[in-house]
């Protein structure tokens, strides 16, 4: 047995309900096509250019010689791997994150270069879920988001920008 035709179905609705449920259709139908007349106004191209606006600085907005990112980031991530408290610490993988995350995090702050204090601020939403702690510090209570904080406190933010 087929499906029933709309005219057996809709005549076995009252017609209130019918009216609501072929309202909701059209609704349904207008939204559909007013969502494919819209235009993105953002793409993939314009993340790339927009964060590669976003270069490091020291904290008080000179631009630095050096890359003080290649020394505060990779210490951070590298202590990760020699802390007593983890296992397993972050891979490159999360360095690279870590990087990303700070120059998106500039980006929406409206500056087109990064501080440390980005860096700081991103270490344990970004690199707390990719450790392992030691079994001994997960007895202790110890939590991964605690250890990384530890970390960042732990390691020196440069006073020139390298």
């Amino acid at each position: 047995r087929g499906t029933p035709s709309t005219d057996t179905w809709r005549s076995s609705m009252t017609s209130s309900s019918a009216d609501w449920v072929f309202g909701e259709a059209r609704l349904i139908s207008s939204a559909i096509t007013t969502l494919a007349k819209i235009e993105p106004s953002w793409n993939s191209k314009a993340s790339v250019f927009w964060l590669k606006m976003v270069t490091p600085v020291t904290s008080d907005g000179r631009r630095s010689g050096v890359n003080w990112m290649r020394d505060q980031e990779p210490s951070m991530v590298a202590a990760t791997r020699d802390d007593d408290d983890i296992v397993l610490g972050s891979s490159p993988r999360g360095s690279v994150a870590l990087v990303k995350a700070a120059r998106a995090t500039a980006l929406l702050a409206g500056r087109t270069y990064v501080v440390p204090e980005d860096v700081q601020g991103l270490a344990v939403p970004v690199l707390a879920h990719r450790l392992m702690l030691a079994p001994e510090a997960e007895l202790r209570g110890a939590k991964a988001a605690d250890v990384v904080a530890g970390i960042v406190a732990r390691v020196p933010v440069p006073a020139d920008g390298g």
